[in-house]
């Protein structure tokens, strides 16, 4: 993604040419900071998506899917063994792992807490 390599797009050739609109005294505000109204708005842009990727993951942690639920629910041991034998000895060591443990309204923490 390349949100998250901050100035990825910069030196990309520009290749589509956009119209926006906006109140007049937007683009004023704009001109009078910024001696590159195009790069300025790109900025603003970017920034912007960055911030709604960074909302709609919170968004999603606070909010997980069902199944995710469910893994908490009856616990990875027990997930584990419901896997063939052969498959869960090479899926899981839990030798190698961190314990966690999900929380309600907190979300994933420290198991050994």
């Amino acid at each position: 993604m390349l949100l998250r390599a901050p100035g990825a797009w910069y030196g990309c050739p520009m290749d589509t040419v956009v119209s926006i609109h906006m109140p007049a005294e937007l683009l004023r505000a704009i001109e009078a900071r910024a001696k590159d109204r195009d790069a300025f708005i790109q900025d603003a842009l970017r920034r912007e998506l960055a911030r709604r990727i960074r909302e709609d993951l919170r968004t999603s942690l606070e909010n997980p899917h069902p199944e995710s639920l469910e893994m908490e629910t009856i616990g990875l041991d027990a997930f584990a063994q419901s896997l063939p034998l052969d498959d869960a000895d090479a899926l899981c060591d839990p030798s190698v792992g961190t314990p966690i443990r999900w929380v309600e309204g907190r979300g994933w923490v420290d198991g050994t807490e």
